[in-house]
């Protein structure tokens, strides 16, 4: 990872594995957030039970027992579990986050 990505705001989204339908979805939407703020966030996408492509957050890890997917969150915190969030929740916590890195 290099050390602009290092900096960006980490949107996180858990999933089945294989992904349902649902899983698609929140997908999308975290998808259409980070188009909202481009260069400034970054999108991870982990599976239920698969090897992580990179190191979670601690926010992402404290709810790694917890089965129940879809989870979404944004750099570190919990927008929604178990179902889709709203683009609006979304970009809010986005909008959080850069406040407090400025």
């Amino acid at each position: 990872m290099s050390e602009h990505e290092d900096t960006l705001i980490r949107l996180e989204v858990e999933t089945a594995r294989p992904p349902t339908t649902r899983c698609k979805r929140v997908i999308a939407i975290m998808e259409e957030a980070a188009r909202r703020f481009p260069g400034k966030v970054r999108l991870v996408v982990y599976e239920w039970g698969a090897p992580w492509p990179e190191r979670p957050t601690p926010g992402f890890q404290a709810y790694g027992k917890d089965a129940r997917v879809p989870k979404s969150f944004v750099d570190g915190k919990l927008v929604d579990i178990g179902r889709e969030p709203l683009l609006a929740d979304v970009i809010a916590a986005i909008e959080e986050s850069l406040a407090q890195k400025d």
